[in-house]
């Protein structure tokens, strides 16, 4: 009788120890990438495509380009925050990342 004693604590501990791990509380949270969280300032207006003719016309041309791929960026930025609001169940206003 004394040799199951220690026998049957231990497996009584090891029951025990393994029964705790699967009731474990998620507490890791995947936070939006630091790009997503800084701004980058708007591309500025050249002084080329203040001159007439086609080199001012194609300077602010390539302008509107790099402002175009600008706000898309930003935008991407932007959906992705609100994806990650929405997987944390945040609660948004109305017209903020597509709430209505």
């Amino acid at each position: 009788m004394r040799l199951r004693t220690p026998l049957i604590l231990t497996t009584l501990a090891v029951v025990l120890g393994a029964s705790s791990c699967g009731n474990r509380v998620e507490t890791h949270l995947a936070f939006p990438a630091a790009a997503d969280l800084t701004v980058d300032p708007e591309p500025a207006y050249p002084e080329a495509a203040l001159q007439p003719g086609q080199a001012g016309a194609d300077a602010e041309r390539a302008w509107w380009t790099e402002v175009l791929i600008w706000g898309r960026m930003h935008h991407d930025r932007v959906a992705r925050i609100c994806a990650w609001a929405r997987e944390l169940k945040n609660p948004t206003a109305p017209g903020q990342c597509g709430a209505k």
